[in-house]
């Protein structure tokens, strides 16, 4: 049995084909629709996903729609919904994976909570795994591990987990100390690397730091590093912004990491071997957090509104100059099989006010 969701009125796309290089693909979605709103927005290979809730009662309402992005006619945009198992109480987090495509964490009516993903050629909800925690309220997925799942997992409690299923649905969960007393507002994820954001703005990371994707230097370091080098004790805290700057957004690239801070200045750190970072020149890694003060045509310090990863790409959406009336989008990186850019180059102007990327070189802003 299922429970049917109605599809959202007045939800338009507009899909641009602005593109960099052949590069990148821009899609435009606006929401007209006062009582619903877009809680989140994912890409896999072949689909875009859209997650909506109702404004007045965001409990149980959540309506998951898709749109196949290979086969659409011009012209012709064809959103599809996706049913939720009555078994399904609460899509709490969403998230792309390279081997399963859309992963999703759920609440499940009998309190248990689980990891799911979509059957992208049924177009349906596919149980992977019971979670053997109670109160998950959020998680962060290894994006690129492809035997099983690593990744971390947060209660209501504030606890925090490190938690792998590799064989069987064998699942090994163990609890990690972080030293903060805020609330954890966030989890994100790159290849093998982590960030969780509390509500003070503190940011701490853990996992693989090869390319100082957490922000912590190494003493030496070659432009080849052909061994990890993890933080496997304890998620460790950003010394460099703690107290000083307010964290209120967090982006995972595959080594590479962006810091939107509350004042809209933007630090990064990590791999810049394809620019990703922003930074032109000889800068392979940095070890960060670094500060985004301008590039070749304007000045952007306290002027980034949002900001996005794609695996060895960024996108910035900046705040436009006091006589203008719309924002930037600026891109710097590659994808895969493409040449680097070799600086955040601006690709379009827009009302929006957020942005959302994806691993195949296209990405979102919503109005």
């Amino acid at each position: 049995m299922s429970r049917s969701n109605q599809f959202p009125k007045n939800f338009q796309t507009i899909v641009d084909e602005i593109k960099i290089d052949n590069q990148f693909k821009l899609i435009e979605l606006t929401n007209s629709n006062k009582e619903i709103h877009i809680l989140d927005v994912q890409i896999t290979f072949c689909n875009l996903f859209v997650l909506f809730g109702a404004v007045k009662n965001q409990s149980n309402d959540e309506t998951l729609i898709v749109q196949n992005l290979k086969t659409r006619e011009e012209e012709i945009v064809e959103w599809k919904v996706i049913e939720n198992p009555m078994e399904i109480k609460k899509i709490l987090r969403m998230q792309t994976h390279m081997n399963y495509g859309l992963l999703l964490l759920i609440e499940k009516r009998n309190g248990r909570f689980a990891i799911y993903y979509i059957d992208e050629e049924l177009m349906k909800f596919v149980e992977l795994c019971e979670i053997e925690l109670e109160n998950v309220k959020d998680f962060a997925i290894s994006t690129f591990q492809v035997n099983g799942l690593i990744g971390l997992l947060v209660n209501q409690k504030n606890e925090l987990f490190k938690f792998s299923i590799l064989d069987q649905n064998v699942q090994n969960i163990e609890k990690l100390t972080i030293e903060t007393s805020a609330t954890i507002c966030s989890l994100n994820s790159g290849a093998y690397h982590f960030t969780i954001l509390d509500q003070d703005g503190s940011v701490f990371c853990f996992g693989n730091n090869s390319y100082m994707q957490c922000g912590i230097s190494h003493e030496t370091y070659d432009d080849k590093i052909d061994f990890p080098r993890f933080i496997e004790e304890r998620p460790l805290p950003l010394e460099i912004l703690r107290g000083d700057v307010q964290i209120r957004k967090t982006c995972c690239g595959a080594s590479h990491t962006l810091l939107l801070s509350q004042d809209n200045c933007l630090y990064v750190m990590g791999s810049n071997n394809e620019n990703q970072c922003g930074f032109i020149g000889e800068e392979k890694f940095l070890p960060g957090p670094v500060l985004l003060e301008s590039n070749e045509e304007e000045a952007l310090e306290e002027r980034i509104l949002d900001a996005c990863c794609g695996p060895n790409y960024s996108v910035i959406l900046v705040e436009g100059m006091k006589d203008e009336t719309f924002n930037h989008i600026l891109v710097s990186g590659k994808r895969l099989g493409f040449n680097k850019l070799d600086k955040f180059k601006k690709l379009k102007t827009t009302n929006a006010t957020r942005i959302y990327c994806s691993s195949m070189g296209s990405f979102i802003v919503t109005c």
